[in-house]
């Protein structure tokens, strides 16, 4: 599977919370490098059910989004406001999916 876009960027082409992307976060299957200013390559588990394409973009799913943002880097407040946007648009359908999902994220780093 390709790389795909994480952290914020998912967020905003989601149109939840309020995030302003000052560098570029990708997923990728394998260890990969670049030197590229800006743009940062984690490695993480890439499965087709938590990607959806967007805008021709491929992204994570809103709940895999949500997730991804829990990183300690993200403000708790800016998690809270993308679950927020998400659930006034409707875009949050599948909530047991959120929690597995944040279940799995949680698991990853220990």
């Amino acid at each position: 599977m390709s790389p795909i876009a994480a952290g914020a960027i998912p967020a905003v082409v989601h149109h939840i919370g309020d995030f302003l992307p000052d560098s570029v976060n990708f997923l990728v299957p394998a260890r990969k490098v670049t030197r590229l200013p800006g743009v940062h390559l984690r490695i993480g588990p890439l499965t087709r059910t938590k990607v959806i394409p967007t805008n021709g973009l491929p992204i994570p799913t809103v709940e895999r989004t949500i997730a991804d943002l829990t990183e300690p880097e993200t403000g708790l407040s800016l998690v809270a406001g993308a679950v927020r946007d998400a659930i006034r648009t409707v875009a949050l359908v599948a909530p047991d999916r959120l929690v597995a999902c944040l279940t799995a994220q949680r698991t990853e780093h220990r």
